[in-house]
């Protein structure tokens, strides 16, 4: 897939992509690089949703924005809104 999520996932398979990134990137360029990643891997392992007609910016705001929402740091959760832009799809931008 991409140096970045492979390796993610590689560390720790049994949770879910989104919690992984969202817990371990923590540099502006590893992260910009996971979304640019993540949007391929979107296209290939959930293809129905894409095909629906969903928007790749659409199931990255709802999927990343809901796990940053939770994030303790906010200098954290402020360098991934400012990368990515998702929005916790109940809250808002946090």
């Amino acid at each position: 897939m991409g140096k970045i999520i492979d390796q993610l996932l590689k560390d720790d398979p049994e949770r879910r992509l989104e919690y992984i990134a969202v817990a371990r990137l923590h540099d502006p360029i590893e992260i910009q690089q996971f979304y640019e990643e993540y949007k391929g891997w979107l296209v290939e392992y959930l293809p129905e949703e894409v095909q629906k007609g969903r928007s790749l910016e659409s199931m990255i705001s709802t999927n990343l924005g809901y796990v940053i929402g939770y994030l303790n740091d906010p200098k954290q959760r402020k360098i991934w809104y400012d990368i990515i832009g998702p929005m916790h799809p109940v809250f808002g931008r946090c």
